[in-house]
């Protein structure tokens, strides 16, 4: 906020994390399809300036900026290949409150495809603009590169038009967040993992209006604290664990044939799918990960299995 508004006075960030947190808790305790068609708007939000930076850079790029000069190695590609994971992580998110939409097994694996694909799309076709508007010199700007090309493209005014759309992205991404994220806190409530508190529904909106507060609150500690630079270093490691054992759920889910709500969604190629993903995922896991993370992912498995134990042993208790 202070960088947006030149001379703010230092009250002024904690109050607007405040105030964006309690909004969005608001909005997701009325239920998930408002916190969805909430999202939706931000989501148009935040694209519209990703495509008219694409329609109108186009007729901005130099051909001569896509010159191949020489052949990146293995390492720089993995290297690359880890931090861009960050620009797909989330989709899982679409899982999390699939237990409140209608005919789960058919409409989130297809909303999932069309999501990746058209992301990746827009991926593309805004780095092919991006880099043929500024060439080798994007890859020196290593704040806002998209709002440089913009610049040198239309002038301030492109600038100013993409940086308000980075603001509307994280935005968006904090909404998204919030929707799915406390719904996990109460799959781990109704499962025993967690307090038993955090899996109550609310009686008029029937949300999980105790996981949500809670995680509101969390959130906005995190925020206050300025503690999301820390955290932002283990987040490609922390989505890629994720992906890893999604991708061994999916074929142990499969080959035990459990089914919850219907006929499952079952990808074909049976094993071949869950087996690729695990070995791509193990190789950009060696390739990106730090002596300080692996300590930190060993830190969250036992907490985890700790976690396990202890619910175990209460069910061996009662039983």
């Amino acid at each position: 906020a202070v960088a947006l508004v030149p001379g703010a006075p230092a009250w002024l960030v904690p109050c607007a994390v405040l105030a964006l947190v309690v909004l969005l808790v608001a909005v997701n305790l009325r239920g998930v399809r408002l916190g969805a068609r909430f999202l939706e708007a931000i989501t148009l939000a935040k694209l519209l300036p990703l495509v008219a930076f694409v329609v109108v850079g186009a007729a901005f790029v130099d051909p001569a900026h896509f010159a191949w000069e020489s052949t990146p190695e293995v390492g720089t590609v993995l290297g690359a290949a880890g931090i861009l994971i960050f620009a797909f992580s989330g989709i899982e998110g679409a899982l999390i409150p699939s237990g409140e939409v209608r005919a789960p097994a058919r409409t989130v694996p297809r909303a999932a495809f069309l999501a990746l694909g058209a992301a990746t799309l827009l991926y593309l076709a805004v780095q092919f603009v991006a880099l043929g508007i500024s060439g080798a010199a994007l890859a020196d700007e290593r704040t806002t590169p998209l709002a440089a090309a913009a610049n040198a493209a239309v002038g301030p005014a492109g600038r100013t038009v993409m940086i308000l759309g980075a603001v509307i992205s994280m935005f968006g991404y904090l909404s998204a967040n919030v929707l799915s994220e406390p719904r996990g806190l109460f799959a781990l409530s109704r499962d025993r993992f967690l307090p038993r508190f955090l899996s109550a529904v609310h009686p008029a909106f029937h949300t999980p209006h105790a996981a949500i507060l809670v995680y509101g609150v969390l959130l906005a500690g995190l925020a206050l604290s300025g503690t999301f630079e820390q955290l932002a270093v283990f987040a490609n490691l922390a989505a890629l664990t994720l992906y890893l054992l999604c991708a061994i759920s999916a074929w142990v889910l499969r080959v035990r044939d459990v089914r919850a709500d219907g006929e499952p969604f079952k990808p074909p190629g049976g094993p071949l799918i869950p087996l690729v993903t695990c070995v791509a995922i193990i190789w950009l896991f060696l390739a990106t990960a730090r002596r300080e993370q692996l300590l930190a992912l060993l830190l969250v498995f036992g907490i985890v299995f700790t976690l396990y134990g202890l619910r175990a042993w209460r069910a061996r208790r009662a039983g």
